[in-house]
């Protein structure tokens, strides 16, 4: 069995930043390679990140990128915030900085509350998917219709509300290892969304909604899926309802975490549209 190192503690954030912004430049030392691989081998993911211990939890400390088009962690956050403002579970988050840079802290879900591992399965796992890769031909669907299999209660709703928050932020990287499961000893649960972020350069999502759909998917294709997913009309109106009240917050996400003016014309852009229902219009 492997033994993970244990996290940096917040003391380290420093050093695990400035090594990440060594690493992005091509200038990292052995040291400072060895620093960034041993805290974030477990955590996987493309950007830049490691594990820290604050007051005995454990969270991922997510960092910018150079080719950040905005500031990444800024906007997670407010991407979170909408996701949980819309009814979907997310981690406890936070933005702390250091060395004047943003850097967002994210919870370990897959921890409980005594720091023990809960069992953890991505949903390219459940559903037979090679661990390599990002393309499939997996859907929304398949992974409601998986989870149901291992005993989680009505993930069709939380799937299609999930399409419909993805398709709204232009979150494309919705690959089947950005979507899991936890089993805290009671069952099968879909874990909070996490990895939620707006794509700008297209609408073509890994996940299609539905077998038959195309991954090139807006908020109104997405909204139309919902008797797939075994949805009435009503019911599906009433998750896109409070999908459109999120939507009313966001200003006020964009305060609460310091989003700068260019970064919010940014991210606007990014932003879908939804369609209409009788109580949005």
């Amino acid at each position: 069995m492997r033994t993970l190192e244990r996290a940096q503690s917040e003391d380290d954030l420093e050093g695990a930043l400035i090594a990440a912004e060594k690493y992005e430049d091509g200038e990292a030392s052995a040291r400072q390679l060895a620093q960034l691989l041993i805290h974030s081998s477990d955590v996987g993911g493309a950007r830049p990140k490691t594990r820290v211990r604050i007051s005995e939890k454990e969270w991922i400390a997510k960092f910018s990128a150079w080719d950040d088009r905005f500031n990444n962690p800024r906007a997670e956050a407010v991407c979170l915030d909408f996701a949980e403002a819309a009814g979907l579970r997310v981690p406890e988050r936070e933005i702390r900085v250091v060395n004047d840079r943003p850097v967002l802290l994210v919870s370990r879900f897959d921890r409980s509350s005594a720091g023990a591992c809960l069992s953890y399965l991505s949903a390219g796992t459940l559903l037979g998917e090679p661990a390599y890769g990002y393309a499939t031909s997996k859907t929304y669907l398949d992974i409601a219709v998986a989870a149901r299999r291992i005993g989680v209660h009505a993930p069709e709703r939380e799937m299609f509300r999930r399409l419909l928050v993805n398709a709204y932020l232009r979150n494309t990287d919705d690959h089947l290892r950005n979507h899991a499961f936890i089993n805290d000893g009671t069952g099968w649960n879909l874990s909070p969304v996490f990895d939620v972020v707006p794509h700008p350069s297209g609408t073509k999502h890994v996940c299609a909604p539905a077998p038959g759909i195309s991954q090139e998917c807006n908020s109104c294709t997405a909204f139309a899926a919902y008797t797939k997913f075994g949805l009435s009309a009503a019911e599906a109106s009433s998750i896109l309802d409070e999908v459109h009240e999120a939507t009313s917050r966001i200003p006020a996400f964009f305060d609460a975490r310091g989003v700068s003016r260019r970064d919010r014309e940014i991210l606007l852009a990014c932003f879908g549209s939804l369609p209409r229902t009788a109580a949005s219009q």
